[in-house]
């Protein structure tokens, strides 16, 4: 990925992915949280960082520092709440001369407040709970498929895979940002396919087996997810307790 992109992840919790479903078979956000207890704790870093009141604005100083032209949020995590998506298109608002674009799962959330601001591309993902809330015919879309053959009319296969599987093609000549840029671009209507990845299969754990994480870590997860559950009161994460299941910022 470019360096112009800048990427802000946070925690991946069913709280969090609120829309996911088939998508957590083969996450590799997941991958990465539950091997890298680094990784785990910066994201977690993140996400106690949006529930702060200064958010808004040290977002807006680190888009300035960071020097990113694009910002990508939540290649790992999501929407949480509308009040969450209201704070993205306060940041937008406020650089509008920088680009926003993201996946979602969240399509239970009303985000015609992003898909409204000219500087913000919302790519609907296919393989969540929210499914039937896609309109094919007119939204942003991307979906997951396991052979070229399947791509639609219309419909283009992401470039930074390489051919085959050849991986001297892998991120060299095809960068995303760099020599691709249509998750970037304003314009046309974005229809999206990713060739499935089926290793490194997770089994659905959100967070490092009982033991391989810290107690002040596991109390951390707690207190967050308690005042996202408060910000949601509406919303039961796949009918469990918020720690079920098994230039990047």
């Amino acid at each position: 990925m470019a360096k112009r992109i800048g990427v802000f992840d946070i925690l991946v919790l069913p709280l969090i992915c609120r829309g996911a479903a088939k998508c957590l078979w083969f996450c590799f956000a997941l991958k990465m949280q539950n091997t890298h207890l680094g990784v785990l704790l910066r994201r977690l870093e993140n996400l106690e960082a949006t529930l702060q009141p200064d958010f808004v604005d040290k977002m807006v100083q680190w888009i300035d520092n960071s020097g990113a032209e694009v910002l990508s949020p939540h290649h790992a995590g999501d929407f949480w709440a509308q009040a969450y998506v209201h704070v993205w298109a306060q940041i937008a608002r406020r650089r509008p001369h920088k680009q926003f674009s993201c996946y979602t799962k969240s399509l239970d959330l009303d985000l015609t407040e992003l898909t409204g601001l000219p500087n913000w591309i919302v790519i609907k993902s296919f393989g969540g709970k929210f499914d039937n809330l896609i309109d094919v015919t007119k939204d942003n879309y991307s979906r997951i498929i396991q052979d070229p053959i399947e791509v639609e009319p219309g419909e283009k296969v992401c470039p930074d895979k390489g051919s085959k599987g050849n991986k001297k093609a892998y991120g060299i000549a095809k960068v995303c940002g760099v020599t691709c840029n249509y998750c970037w671009e304003p314009g046309d209507q974005k229809q999206l396919c990713f060739l499935e990845k089926r290793k490194g299969w997770n089994g659905r754990r959100f967070l490092p087996k009982p033991g391989k994480m810290p107690q002040e870590l596991v109390k951390r997860i707690h207190a967050v997810s308690r005042k996202i559950i408060a910000l949601n009161p509406k919303f039961s994460p796949h009918g469990s307790a918020p720690l079920s299941g098994g230039a990047s910022r």
